[in-house]
């Protein structure tokens, strides 16, 4: 009984050996360091592969995520554990370590540790080498002067900080433009990381330089480890050109005119009873100074004009140049810019910029500039034929062109019944099409309309000019709007009648009265009067100033006193003979 009890022991410590060693659980991390030099401001993504080694699946977690250099660190992100690995297979983990932009500059180590649920573990060393990065710092973009003139000196200060992840040593600063004089308080000084230092500056305005609102260059840092630019300066440099005066005249698409005189910076224009409205007209005449003196002799050349309504035409700028002219030291031109505002113009106010520039001999630019506002109105009721062509102009008796035409409405309510009527009696052209619908909105397809029509003309055609109508109309009957367009006619064996123009007889005399008293003296001495005589009215041009003793009234008084003579000597006579 004894051995069989032996034998049975012996065969179950077997079984229970094979099946421990079957369950025997292992893993391993394949790479053992991870070595990356990198700058600042960056993302690493490296990885690494676990490999389950034993018999049995495998949980496995990390610790151990950060990395240091002596008070610095940086982490190790992303990194998700394993779950349920299989026994004999692998596994690549991704994670991701961010480089700060102003990380401290250095190697940063670290180890990191992956523990399984069997109690089995394996680690991987880490140097991560962040090398310096240079970079400074002012937090603006643009400094203002405000207005200064030539051979002006300026001082202004402003704050720069370290945002590299390093020292900057023999800091100095330096302009782009020569011939500024720029000063600082500090210079050749070490700028620590993440430190700021507070800077005070001069800076000349040179003696020759362009005037006007201009840049006058840019103020860089330089250091053995970074050059780099770090704003700009402006200023108003006075001098040089300047707008002395604006008028601007307006002229509406009907031909009523108006102006706006003596125009300064910044005002709305202001056209009286007249308003700008869709078609108008604006000239602004400018008067452009060249304030220099006679004792600076500087001439500006090849100056201009440009004008610039801002996003009126559909959100769009327009804008208008004038040509080129000088500029003599100590004296001015007039300048004159038409700029036309479109058919397609909202309601509403809109910036106009104005702008003139020109060079000196020594290629210093000059500017000056203005900016006024114009109000834009539309009429209740309006449409306009805002485009008219014909092609050709020219045509023999056969032959037929075609006429190109549309209308837009341009006033501010929608018109569901415009009509078009190309027309011309003579040739016997006639067509009309009503019943047309316009929108009121500028922006939309609907608001305008056009037509092409080939026109022949008629067999009763001569040979001349003649002109076709083109005619828009909102009410039946009334046209509202009408452009001619003329076209000649060749070979039809026979011309057109001249019209008859009839000549007046140049005489002075428009009007006829009778004379109360004209003639001769009869023999009796008593003048007779010729009533009905036909005396020509003199037109003021002709009138000559006359004596007292060529006026009328003295002739007719002095005939009237000779009649009573003779008549007091007849009388007495009479009387004397009586006796």
């Amino acid at each position: 009984m004894k051995k069989p009890l032996f034998l049975t022991l012996v065969f179950s410590i077997a079984i229970l050996s094979a099946l421990s060693a079957s369950a025997d659980p292992g893993f391993n991390i394949v790479e053992s360091h991870i070595n990356i030099t990198t700058g600042s401001e960056t993302t690493l993504n490296p990885s690494f592969k676990a490999n389950n080694t034993g018999t049995t699946r495998l949980n496995i977690n990390f610790s151990g995520l950060t990395l240091s250099k002596g008070n610095d660190n940086i982490f190790i992100e992303s990194l998700n554990n394993i779950t349920n690995l299989a026994n004999g297979s692998s596994q690549t983990q991704s994670f991701s370590i961010g480089i700060p932009k102003q990380q401290l500059n250095g190697v940063y180590i670290g180890t990191l540790t992956a523990n399984s649920n069997a109690s089995n573990s394996d680690t991987i060393s880490f140097n991560i080498n962040v090398t310096p990065t240079y970079d400074a710092s002012v937090g603006f973009s643009e400094m203002e002067l405000g207005s200064a003139r030539l051979n002006s000196t300026h001082t202004r200060s402003f704050n720069i900080t370290n945002r590299g992840n390093a020292d900057l040593t023999n800091v100095s600063f330096a302009f782009s433009e020569s011939g500024t004089n720029l000063r600082a308080n500090k210079t050749n000084f070490v700028l620590q990381f993440n430190q700021t230092e507070a800077i005070e500056f001069n800076i000349t305005v040179p003696e020759l330089f362009s005037t006007g609102n201009i840049t006058l260059g840019t103020l860089k840092i330089s250091s053995p480890a970074l050059t780099k630019d770090l704003f700009t300066i402006n200023a108003n440099v006075g001098g040089g050109l300047i707008i002395e005066d604006l008028d601007v005249y307006l002229t509406t698409r009907k031909s009523e005119s108006d102006s706006d005189l003596d125009v300064p910076d910044g005002r709305k224009l202001n056209f009286g009873d007249e308003e700008a409205g869709p078609g108008s007209e604006l000239r602004f005449n400018l008067n452009i100074e060249n304030t220099f003196s006679d004792e600076e002799d500087i001439d500006i050349n090849d100056a201009t004009v440009l004008v610039t309504i801002m996003e009126i035409d559909d959100g769009e700028d327009i804008e208008e140049e004038s040509s080129k002219f000088d500029v003599n030291a100590d004296s001015s031109q007039e300048v004159d810019v038409i700029i036309n505002i479109p058919y397609s113009v909202e309601e509403g106010s809109y910036d106009v910029l104005i702008e003139v520039k020109g060079e000196d001999d020594s290629n210093n630019v000059h500017t000056a500039q203005m900016e006024v506002e114009i109000e834009i109105d539309r009429e209740t009721r309006d449409v306009a034929i805002t485009e008219a062509s014909i092609s050709p102009g020219r045509i023999k008796c056969s032959g037929s062109a075609i006429i190109y035409a549309a209308i837009t409405n341009l006033g501010r309510r929608a018109e569901d019944d415009t009509s078009f009527q190309i027309v011309n009696e003579e040739l016997g052209i006639d067509y009309m099409q009503r019943g047309i619908k316009l929108s009121e909105v500028p922006s939309e397809d609907n608001n305008r309309f056009s037509k092409s029509q080939t026109i022949t003309p008629g067999k009763n055609a001569k040979d001349g000019t003649y002109a076709i109508e083109l005619k828009a109309y909102i009410i039946e009957g009334a046209a509202w709007e009408t452009k001619n367009l003329d076209i000649t006619i060749e070979g039809c064996g026979e011309k057109k009648e001249a019209p008859i123009i009839e000549e007046k007889e140049n005489q002075s005399q428009t009007d006829v009265i009778e004379s109360p008293q004209t003639g001769d003296m009869n023999d009796a001495g008593q003048g007779e009067i010729s009533s009905g005589e036909e005396i020509p009215i003199l037109e003021p041009e002709t009138t000559e100033e006359k004596t007292l003793f060529q006026q009328p009234f003295f002739i007719i008084a002095l005939a009237a006193l000779n009649i009573a003579i003779i008549a007091g000597i007849a009388f007495f006579a009479k009387s004397f003979f009586k006796k």
